[in-house]
């Protein structure tokens, strides 16, 4: 998250590429995976535009925007940044209107599923041939199709797939303790003591 991480972006671009990058090796390629960079591109383009070149490439997998936001939802309450109903928080955005600056600690769930806005952002600073969109449904269908296309949109050779674990999920909707969550994040006077 280093574009979007206000803390981590002012330590500099050195410390960035010297903490994550350092130990690449011979990569062919290498990669920031968040899609927080997608979704906040007013903020990310200007601090990402001076360090790539025009090889630089944006995959973008894109889900259906309903489901993106019920989902987003659910990843901020089980992480604790969610006290109020999805009902509620919906209600809230479409009355307020607010734009994707004014998301304090990324609470929209109806914007990030704006996709042609926020495409026409990065479109008017880089090519859209850097750009591979991926529909998730189609991943989850036939993961290894897809991510053939995207090893062959990259230029790397394609693996087999065996070689690909699909085993691994990651699950939103299941809870994790709201007492520890409310511990660690957010102003909790308990927070200090444990950093």
């Amino acid at each position: 998250h280093f574009f979007t991480d206000e803390s981590y972006y002012a330590k500099g671009v050195d410390y960035w590429l010297n903490t994550d990058y350092l130990d690449t090796g011979d990569a062919i390629v290498v990669m920031d995976c968040t899609p927080a960079y997608f979704h906040r591109p007013d903020l990310v383009i200007p601090r990402l535009k001076p360090l790539v070149t025009d090889d630089c490439r944006f995959i973008v997998v894109l889900r259906n925007p309903v489901r993106r936001a019920y989902s987003h939802y659910l990843h901020q309450k089980k992480n604790g940044k969610e006290v109020r109903t999805f009902d509620q928080a919906v209600i809230e955005e479409l009355r307020q209107g607010t734009s994707q600056t004014d998301c304090n600690g990324w609470l929209c769930y109806l914007q990030d599923g704006m996709y042609g806005a926020i495409l026409s952002k990065w479109f008017r600073h880089f090519d859209r041939v850097q750009f591979k969109l991926v529909m998730f449904v189609e991943m989850v269908r036939n993961p290894y199709a897809e991510l053939s296309a995207v090893f062959e949109w990259l230029g790397l050779a394609p693996r087999e797939e065996t070689e690909l674990d699909f085993s691994v999920k990651y699950k939103a909707s299941e809870a994790r303790s709201g007492c520890l969550m409310t511990l660690v994040s957010g102003s909790s006077p308990a927070k200090h003591l444990l950093w």
